[in-house]
């Protein structure tokens, strides 16, 4: 089962984020890469993943599934790189959103340089 409910129970991402990622980002179901990957024993165990599909191919749905399970169940920070200020505050924005329905984060609140977006971290 690809679908958002069933995936977000096997990963351990919590109701409430896989509950937004229906309702904001319209995700109803992952893509059989999607889930391979997610569903890896290292991933699974914790470990780091790099992966790369093609534009607008899903990767975004991932890295925040992954975020916020690490967030929710592990209490550790977690880092996203990427190449453009433009899809920094994309990011940022979209994530702040989803994680923003877990009690465990909080948005920063310090003085940041231009092009650097605030991303919620563990409480």
């Amino acid at each position: 089962d690809l679908s958002i409910e069933a995936m977000g129970r096997r990963l351990g991402v919590p109701a409430p984020v896989v509950d937004a990622c229906r309702a904001e980002l319209r995700v109803t179901a992952l893509h059989r890469w999607q889930a391979e990957c997610l569903l890896l024993r290292g991933v699974l165990e914790g470990r780091s993943l790099v992966y790369s599909s093609p534009t607008s191919g899903g990767k975004s749905l991932v890295a925040w599934l992954l975020v916020a399970r690490m967030l929710a169940t592990r209490k550790k920070k977690a880092l996203i790189v990427l190449p453009f200020v433009s899809l920094v505050e994309e990011v940022g924005a979209t994530l702040s959103g989803l994680l923003a329905k877990l009690k465990v984060c909080r948005t920063a609140k310090k003085k940041r340089k231009k092009g650097m977006a605030a991303l919620p971290r563990p409480v």
